[in-house]
């Protein structure tokens, strides 16, 4: 496997979102209200991961030759927005390689921070955890939106 992580382009916002969603399908709207898998298809809309790109967000890309195998974006804090690996990539270890290559790139820019965040969907709690995250608060439910904060000390 001759992975390659690179920020994603413009270019990429629709292989983006047709990843997410292909994912997201199966593992996260099941727990989802149908207003709020409406609140996330929006958020992951191509046109909207292309606004965020344009915006400045760090959103990185992995890619297996041609192929868009997975993406992570992160924000300001820092803060897992996204985190997506493909179905016939899961289990590789994608998403570390890209947390790592987003947790690099944003503390060239901002410093080393204390702590990484997400907001984990139910499916990936366990998954979160292997990547040595821990609950850190009660489960939520915005817009229709349920997930579970977590965190990992840097």
């Amino acid at each position: 496997m001759e992975l390659e992580i690179k920020t994603l382009r413009i270019e990429d916002c629709i292989a983006a979102s047709r990843l997410i969603n292909e994912v997201a399908e199966i593992f996260i709207a099941p727990d989802f209200t149908p207003k709020g898998i409406n609140h996330f298809l929006a958020f992951v809309r191509p046109s909207t991961i292309c606004e965020r790109l344009e915006a400045g967000a760090l959103i990185l890309g992995a890619w297996e030759a041609e192929e868009l195998v997975g993406i992570i974006e992160l924000r300001e804090g820092p803060h897992i927005a996204l985190l997506f690996t493909s179905l016939p990539w899961q289990g590789r270890g994608i998403a570390k390689k890209l947390m790592e290559a987003a947790l690099e790139n944003y503390s060239s820019q901002h410093g080393e921070p204390e702590a990484l965040t997400v907001n984990a969907s139910l499916f990936a709690v366990p998954i979160y955890k292997k990547l040595g995250f821990v609950i850190n608060g009660q489960e939520e439910d915005v817009n229709g939106v349920r997930f579970i904060p977590m965190a990992r000390q840097l």
